[in-house]
């Protein structure tokens, strides 16, 4: 089976037939131990997002919600199931959910339907939860991402991922498409509070009714490293958009993992789903806890169950809440108290290409084509017009960044923004001949070292006042490449650019030689210090004739 790239290179996805032979000769790693069998077996993993939308009101009603506010004080009728009480559809999470199918390449349902899924638990007053089960608001997309496996082989790159990336450094990137099956509206439920002192359970409603994304992938995952790295990718892209703030402390991110294993990909043991897992490392733990589980339960000869379990993030395990041996039927029905969703496709607005945002605009129906421009609007805000995961991509293939610099950027759209300007100044011609023999790869790191290191640092701590102009930030980051500038001197000096306005009339030079910070250079006036540094400190020539490695490293710390 083909797949295309959004960069329209096709190539060919990992056949399972090649897969299930080439994973017998591969020992499954799981917690770093390499389990050797005559026949390993191939995990397979998929993944279920819960996602909660930006809004300031729930999805079927005007209450609003914010984290941490006291049991039971952001309640609707609706929300406690009182009887009588309406649901009224929240138009901005709607436009929130179409931006994310949009974004992950899914086709939008013009028509969709709510529908009523039954089930009883102590946090779901009215027996049922509102959803997209028939007719959901998107399906078929998919997300590619890069991920890193530092332990694997060459061989296992290969059957892992759909294909094998190096940068100029030849590090090792895998690129990996995870398809979406669908995107799906839905209410979220309350919270349970248990009192082990006192043996009883509380409810907390004030969740019941926040509007929710579930984003359902299908199984494309076989290593947790590749699963916590497509996460890590789908809440940049969330955060990108402004749909979800993804996070995961604040309950805003929640996954239920389904994890097997088996001889083949096409050839599974009965899947354990983990429910309610909040947050991305314990995501992988997840995984790696139950695929070692499930491995030792199959080799001692015992049945794994189909069943549903919880993780534990202490013990980094996961506990037994019900097994699924038996089918559990939700009797999903259509919401009665809900017309079907429907979008127009085109209107006056978009087809004058004259865009309004939508959230201001009457009752009117949701348009798609104004949400295609609101998306568009979004990409036009970045310089390369792309989302976060091929920016990402940029980074560490074109500019052979690190993966951690690579994230603070990609993470920090003001910051990538200033380091795309600062390299175009560094890298045209007049800038780059003021900089003889250094190597383009040398600019991309030493500008990524300055803001992602020490600039994200003091942002951090609350020290930066302003972002520097890039025409500024970009002279500075030259003088560290001369050697004009550097070490404390050089922090010095770029802390006084964050927190002060600088003349406008002033190069960075000037500054920095206003503050006395630039090394001289000039042999001439340099070697009147250099003998008075030897007469002070006769030693140093001692030094030079046992080790001129050692020597210059004293001379150059007293000088």
């Amino acid at each position: 089976m083909r797949h295309i790239l959004a960069g329209g290179s096709t190539f060919l996805h990992v056949a399972r037939s090649v897969l299930v032979s080439r994973y017998h000769s591969i020992a499954l790693q799981s917690k770093g131990k390499v389990h050797s069998t005559e026949q390993s077996l191939v995990p397979l993993i998929g993944l279920e997002i819960h996602a909660q939308l930006i809004s300031q009101t729930k999805l079927f009603s005007r209450t609003p919600y914010s984290f941490g506010a006291p049991p039971n004080t952001q309640l609707d009728l609706l929300d406690a199931a009182i009887p009588g009480s309406l649901p009224r559809l929240n138009r901005r999470c709607v436009e929130r959910a179409i931006l994310i199918a949009l974004a992950l390449r899914c086709h939008v349902n013009l028509t969709s339907q709510f529908d009523r899924k039954h089930y009883f638990y102590s946090d779901s007053p009215a027996g049922y939860q509102i959803t997209q089960y028939w007719q959901p608001v998107a399906q078929d997309g998919y997300l590619d991402y890069l991920w890193h496996l530092p332990d694997a082989t060459d061989e296992a790159e290969k059957c892992i991922a759909t294909r094998v990336l190096r940068n100029d450094n030849g590090d090792p990137y895998l690129l990996s498409r995870a398809r979406i099956r669908r995107i799906q509206l839905e209410q979220d439920t309350g919270k349970s509070l248990h009192d082990v002192s006192r043996g009883r359970s509380l409810i907390d409603l004030n969740r019941s009714g926040v509007g929710l994304v579930e984003i359902v992938t299908e199984p494309d995952f076989t290593h947790p490293a590749q699963a916590s790295a497509f996460l890590n990718e789908l809440a940049t892209v969330l955060s990108f958009l402004g749909a979800c703030n993804a996070n995961a402390s604040l309950g805003e991110l929640r996954v239920d993992v389904n994890v097997s294993v088996g001889p083949t990909l096409s050839c599974q043991h009965p899947r354990t789903e983990v429910k309610n897992v909040n947050s991305i490392r314990a995501v992988a733990r997840a995984i790696e806890f139950e695929i070692d589980r499930q491995v030792n339960l199959i080799r001692s000869g015992e049945e794994v169950a189909n069943e549903t379990r919880s993780f534990d993030a202490t013990t980094e395990s996961t506990l037994p809440m019900r097994d699924k041996e038996v089918i559990q039927d939700y009797r999903y029905l259509p919401e009665p108290n809900l017309p079907l969703l429907r979008l127009r496709s085109m209107c006056d607005r978009c087809r004058s290409e004259v865009h309004v945002a939508l959230h201001n605009s009457s009752g009117a129906t949701l348009c798609l084509g104004c949400q295609v421009q609101e998306f568009r609007s979004i990409l036009q805000s970045t310089k390369h017009s792309e989302l976060p995961n091929a920016s990402r991509r940029r980074l560490l293939l074109e500019y052979s960044l690190s993966r951690d610099r690579a994230t603070v950027l990609v993470e920090n759209p003001a910051y990538l923004e200033l380091y795309e300007s600062c390299l175009s100044i560094l890298l045209s011609s007049e800038a780059f001949n003021r900089m003889p023999g250094v190597a383009t790869v040398k600019i991309y790191h030493e500008l990524a070292y300055w803001i992602c290191g020490t600039l994200h640092g003091m942002a951090k701590r609350g020290e930066v006042v302003h972002l520097p102009k890039p025409k500024l930030l970009s002279e500075f980051v030259e003088l560290t490449i001369t050697g004009e500038l550097f070490g404390k001197s050089a922090e010095k000096f770029l802390s006084t650019l964050l927190t002060a306005e600088q003349p406008a009339d002033l190069s960075c030079r000037q500054l920095a030689l206003s503050c006395g910070l630039i090394l001289v250079c000039d042999p001439d006036q340099m070697r009147p210090s250099c003998e008075l540094l030897l007469q002070d400190n006769p030693k140093l020539e001692d030094h030079a004739s046992h080790s001129k490695t050692r020597s210059n490293r004293i001379f150059r710390h007293h000088l």
